[in-house]
């Protein structure tokens, strides 16, 4: 048997920590949303993102938008506590077109003084659709006369609103608006805010309000909070796609190599690495 010396090998073993500050953000998938038009939710707008505490950002495409149209049937409810002549109680914004009203009201909290006080109108105005037939008492006064209404123009309020002045009660109504024929409402904008009361009311938006002239929009919304949207002049469509884990920090190290001691000196005597039978 032979041997065959050869110069060594020098081996390193490396073993480095190597601090990860931030891993890449990772997302779920796209979600789609049919928001309202602003003031036609029957409750609450549901938020397009959840608040999420380990959020780093999402992302929000607001598609270029199409005429939209009154969903089929809207209800809205309100009350207000000893209205002023010509007070809304509640109602809902719509455009042209014959619109079907079905109604109630009630008397809460304090008995009222004026009976039979409130009526279906459009913006308040002169014309009487319908007149509610209540007592002063504490009570509910369902299945009011029904109301047929024919609008002319954009974003009118079709509401309950109060015909006099009351001086103790709280007065509440309730309306279910089925629209009839007319023309759809044409989406104008968006509204974004991450305060569902912020965009509740027709007459006083408050958020990010995107024209219709920005879109299409890719938006990146870098916030822990929830966030909220509506369609100015209709409803409109929003995809959002949330970040399903946040950036962490981490810490990774190479595992050394598994390299027998005897391996790692200079071949010499039959052993290392410069030794070969």
């Amino acid at each position: 048997m032979s041997h065959l010396a050869v110069d060594p090998v020098p081996v390193t073993i490396v073993k480095s920590p190597e601090e990860l500050t931030s891993l890449a953000v990772e997302f779920g998938a796209w979600s789609t949303w049919t928001v309202p038009q602003i003031g036609q939710s029957s409750g609450p707008v549901p938020p397009i993102l959840a608040r999420r505490p380990t959020r780093d950002e999402a992302r929000i495409l607001i598609p270029a938008l199409s005429a939209g149209a009154l969903s089929s049937t809207v209800t809205a409810t309100g009350s207000v506590a000893t209205p002023a002549a010509g007070a809304l109680i509640a109602g809902v914004v719509v455009g042209p077109g014959t619109f079907q009203v079905n109604w109630s009201v009630e008397i809460t909290t304090v008995a009222a003084t004026v009976p039979d006080n409130m009526r279906i109108a459009v913006n308040g105005g002169v014309t009487t659709y319908s007149t509610s037939i209540n007592g002063t008492a504490i009570g509910s006064y369902p299945n009011q006369l029904p109301a047929t209404v024919i609008t002319t123009g954009a974003s009118q309020t079709l509401g309950v609103y109060a015909i006099g002045a009351e001086a103790t009660g709280t007065y509440k109504a309730t309306l279910v608006v089925t629209q009839l024929s007319g023309a759809p409402n044409a989406t104008t904008g968006v509204v974004l805010a991450h305060r569902p009361d912020y965009v509740a009311n027709p007459a006083n938006p408050q958020g990010a309000i995107i024209p219709a002239s920005l879109l299409p929009l890719q938006l990146v919304y870098r916030s822990q909070q929830p966030l909220y949207a509506v369609g100015i002049g209709g409803p409109a469509t929003i995809l959002t796609l949330d970040q399903a884990q946040a950036a962490s920090q981490a810490t990774a190290e190479e595992v050394p190599e598994d390299i027998p001691e005897e391996y790692q000196e200079e071949g010499q005597g039959g052993t290392g690495p410069g030794y070969y039978p």
